[in-house]
């Protein structure tokens, strides 16, 4: 990594992988779960008080720029009446953001998302759906422009 700035929090119980060349911002999490992958390409950049969440798998392409306050997840969680909601079950499908993305502050990118190469996320954004190279993506729920 060039630069990890404090405070950080990584919960790693899955694997870790890539960062060459990774800056982050103050207050970067990132929560592994037991068994999942991140890979973070090389070249990347996030600004403060982002997180990563992943279950199962989550890829970022080389060369993104991510604004403060981002939230990147492959999972939620399931709904069960007759437990609490720290006991419902996790459902995770892989998330994946392309090479050269840009995204805004206080966006959030959802499971099973998968953004092209060369997409800009506008401020604010919820992405819940899949968009292709060369995207720029706003609203909620995003859409193209």
């Amino acid at each position: 990594a060039r630069l990890i700035r404090l405070p950080y929090f990584f919960m790693k119980k899955g694997n870790l992988s890539g960062l060459k060349n990774f800056t982050s911002g103050r207050s970067l999490r990132i929560d592994l779960h037991e068994g999942s992958k991140l890979f973070i390409g090389p070249d990347v950049e996030f600004n403060d008080h982002c997180q990563i969440a992943v279950a199962e798998n989550v890829t970022i392409g080389e060369g993104c720029l991510f604004a403060s306050k981002v939230f990147i997840t492959d999972h939620d969680h399931y709904k069960n009446a007759t437990l609490p909601p720290k006991k419902w079950e996790l459902k995770s499908i892989p998330t994946s953001i392309g090479k050269n993305c840009w995204v805004g502050n206080n966006v959030s990118i959802l499971k099973g998302v998968k953004i092209g190469n060369n997409c800009v996320v506008g401020a604010g954004t919820i992405v819940t759906k899949s968009f292709p190279d060369n995207s720029i993506i706003v609203g909620n729920p995003g859409r193209k422009i």
